[in-house]
């Protein structure tokens, strides 16, 4: 691991000049509110993210590699001991315990999860919106239920469904805390993607309207 770590620490820019990858503001939001619904509020943990998300959407191979390099700069300073490595223990999500299979078997669901969903992100151009915005949250359950790394799994996978979002002439999608954070859990439960979708567009024209003077 030290010669990809060396590897993604030449490729990042010093963290004091991170306003110099000119982040669109709409992706520092996505990227401050993910961090937000994980209790993540720092300046640091918003700096490491963008890191994350300018070297994730600028790789051109959808591939393991790409992954561990994003979840390094994700996690480098706020958590170095696993920044960077697929999960050697099980962990608790919620209330749940998800089981530790091997380490081998873990990088091999991912890299099959990253072949498959780069796959079918082929067709999805040819889709309707919503078709295809429901298409990239499934397979981000998907990530999700894999729950590859021993944190930062919610934000690292953010990042790549937004990747996949942004690279197919989407606006990321932007969760906020409350209401909104609520009706993305229940996509975990079983929530249909078309439905968080429609209500999501809803929550973003209560989030627009002016409040009213009382």
């Amino acid at each position: 691991m030290m010669k990809l770590e060396n590897e993604y620490i030449m490729q990042t820019p010093n963290v004091k000049n991170v306003n110099l990858l000119n982040p669109k503001m709409e992706h520092v939001e996505f990227l401050y509110e993910s961090n937000l619904i994980e209790n993540e509020p720092s300046m640091e943990a918003l700096e490491d993210a963008v890191l994350a998300w300018d070297y994730i959407i600028n790789k051109k191979k959808f591939d393991l590699d790409m992954l561990l390099g994003a979840h390094y700069l994700l996690l480098h300073r706020l958590n170095p001991r696993i920044a960077g490595k697929v999960r050697n223990s099980a962990v608790w999500i919620g209330e749940k315990l998800k089981h530790f299979p091997s380490k081998e078997i873990l990088e091999r669901e991912v890299t099959d999860w990253l072949k498959k969903c780069n796959d079918e992100a082929r067709s999805w151009d040819i889709q309707k919106t919503n078709e295809k915005e429901a298409n990239i949250l499934r397979w981000h359950v998907l990530f999700e239920e894999i729950h590859p790394f021993e944190d930062g799994n919610g934000r690292i996978g953010r990042i790549l469904m937004n990747r996949q979002r942004v690279l197919h002439d989407l606006k990321p999608i932007v969760i906020h805390s409350g209401d909104e954070q609520k009706r993305y859990y229940d996509l975990f439960n079983g929530l249909d993607p078309l439905k968080f979708i429609e209500e999501h567009k809803s929550f973003k024209k209560e989030n627009a309207s002016p409040k009213k003077n009382v």
